[in-house]
Formats: C-alpha cells, sequence, structure tokens
C-alpha cells in the first residue's frame, strides 16, 4: 500500500493514510461491487493466476488467453484481449473531450487501489467524482470481459469496445436523468440537471427529454 499512497501523491497530490484509502473506497460515490473489487485487490485476493494451479483440473486456467500468466496487472491494465488498452483509451479521449482542460491522470494499479481517495487538483468538486465514476465503469467492464472469458468460456465480445463503453456510459447517465427529474424542487432539480451534463456531456436533445413540469 505504500506504493498506492506514493502513486496517490505523485498523480493527484492526494496525501492519504492507509486508513484513509481503506475508508474512502468504501465511501458513497464507490458502487458496493467496486468496493469489494477494491478490497480483493488491496488484499490480493482475486482469483487469478496462480490461484487456479491449486485446484486440480483448472491449472490451465491460470494463464490469460493470450499465454501470459495471469495477474491483476495485466487483465486490468495490459492484456489485449481483455480489450483493458483499448478501454482505456476510449475513457481517455472521452475525458479529454468532455473536459478539455483537465489533465486526464493516466491509471495504473496502484492508481486504482487507491481510487476512493483520487483527489484531483481540479475543481469544482464533481470533475473529481466524474473522473473516479469512469474508472469503475472502465474496471468493471474489463473484469466482466475476463470472467465470461475464464468462467463462462464466453468468446471475446465481437462488439467495438467503443459502442460498449458508450452504451454503457449513456445507460449510467440516463439513470442518473431519471433520478434527477423526480426532484421536486425546480431550483435544486436544475442545479443537479446542470452538474450531470457537465460531468458526462449532453445526455439527449431538449425535445427528447421528459415533461419535468
Amino acid at each position: 500500500m505504500e506504493k498506492t499512497k506514493k502513486e496517490l501523491l505523485q498523480k493527484t497530490g492526494a496525501c492519504m493514510t492507509i486508513n484513509d484509502i481503506w475508508t474512502n473506497n468504501r465511501k458513497g460515490i464507490i458502487p458496493p461491487k467496486i468496493s469489494d473489487f477494491l478490497w480483493k485487490l488491496c488484499h490480493n485476493k482475486h482469483k487469478v493466476g496462480t490461484w487456479f494451479l491449486k485446484i486440480r483440473g483448472w491449472e490451465n486456467r491460470a494463464h490469460c488467453k493470450c499465454g501470459k500468466l495471469e495477474t491483476i496487472d495485466h487483465i486490468i491494465m495490459e492484456c489485449l484481449l481483455n480489450q483493458g488498452p483499448a478501454i482505456w483509451d476510449y475513457m481517455e479521449s472521452e475525458w479529454k473531450q468532455t473536459f478539455p482542460k483537465t489533465q486526464w491522470p493516466q491509471p495504473t494499479i496502484e492508481l486504482i487501489r487507491g481510487l476512493g481517495s483520487i483527489q484531483l487538483r481540479e475543481r469544482p468538486r464533481w470533475t473529481n467524482e466524474a473522473y473516479i465514476e469512469r474508472i469503475t465503469e472502465a474496471i468493471w467492464l474489463i473484469w466482466t470481459i475476463r470472467n465470461n472469458q475464464i468462467f463462462n468460456r464466453k468468446e471475446i465480445p465481437k462488439e467495438p469496445v467503443r459502442r460498449m463503453l458508450k452504451n454503457t456510459l449513456q445507460t449510467k447517465k440516463e439513470i442518473e436523468w431519471i433520478h434527477i427529474t423526480k426532484i421536486k424542487g425546480l431550483g435544486h432539480r436544475d442545479k443537479k440537471m446542470l452538474e450531470l451534463e457537465k460531468r458526462w456531456g449532453k445526455i439527449m436533445t431538449d425535445d427528447q427529454r421528459p415533461n419535468n413540469k
């Protein structure tokens, strides 16, 4: 975890204790499934690589489909078959389009371990939240693709990764949009709507939006 603390400080300026990192990885903006993923990541509890060597009949699963011995770093950051590099490239380009004046801190496995503690130097607050949300979506999609290959024996999705990610982000935006439309206070609702569009970009045109009156 010392490497994680150093990475957070270098890339985001966040000076955190190990206890801070544990606590922040469970905070509200991070979904429970990602909190669980991060806990296993920090404690090396994911069922990858050499873990399969302990189970008779599953030894061949210790190696990635690309032939390399599985590690969590390889799965999330490196493997072309898991589409990790393509997913990270898309997230970076989408970020630069939405936040052209805000630097994209390049994710590493150490930075991901401290995901909940990331504090971008830029303001306002929702810029930081937007970055964390994009990282959570990326790692979960990569992890899902990998698990489908290892456990479900499913082929790599033929759908281009950019379309997969675009649909994933669009769905997330639309769900949040629906929640905002249910806010009764007009001023508060408009504030949340503006923040949503700044974090994610335009979701739909005015004539596509539901009647919120």
